[in-house]
């Protein structure tokens, strides 16, 4: 199996704690230790590691990431020179800045990361969406075909408590 990380809505109550209601939430779905791929036949078992944000953070409201300082480290190809290998040369990795982002795994938390179900509802849906009802996929894949399933995806948006939170969440399979 191919390991991938895929975007993810997930619904929490409000009023909820973020970190708890979106463990709570994620855990039905987690392949267990010893499986490199899941084996059930409804394909409930989807992830093997998660994070809030991750490499989706600011995809409700446009925050870049990778401009953030705190997400920054010292270049580790030029030691924060910014130098290349040969003279005059900028270094590649850093283009000279000195400065590159951090794994998205130690992205520091962004606020807008958590919203109200009604800021988006209209935004284009993710790859999968958690609620407390349960796990739709915007596509599945029978064979070499594909389905289309955000018809579905967003009826369990439109059944959600309006108070509802969604938090971007990214999981690898």
């Amino acid at each position: 199996m191919v390991s991938v990380h895929f975007y993810a809505w997930v619904a929490i109550p409000p009023g909820s704690e973020i970190d708890a209601g979106v463990a709570a939430a994620m855990e039905p779905y987690r392949m267990n230790e010893d499986q490199q791929e899941s084996d059930a036949e409804d394909d409930t078992e989807v992830w093997d590691f998660w994070t809030i944000g991750g490499r989706y953070t600011g995809a409700l409201d446009g925050f870049d990431p990778l401009q953030d300082p705190e997400n920054q480290e010292t270049c580790p190809r030029c030691s924060g020179s910014g130098v290349g290998a040969a003279p005059g040369e900028d270094c590649p990795r850093c283009r000279a800045s000195g400065r590159v982002a951090t794994s998205p795994q130690r992205w520091r938390r962004h606020p807008g990361d958590v919203q109200p179900l009604h800021r988006v509802v209209h935004r284009d849906l993710p790859a999968t969406l958690v609620t407390p009802a349960g796990i739709h996929q915007a596509f599945t894949v029978d064979g070499a075909s594909w389905t289309d399933e955000r018809g579905g995806m967003r009826a369990a948006l439109d059944a959600l408590e309006p108070a509802s939170l969604i938090v971007v969440v990214d999981y690898h399979r």
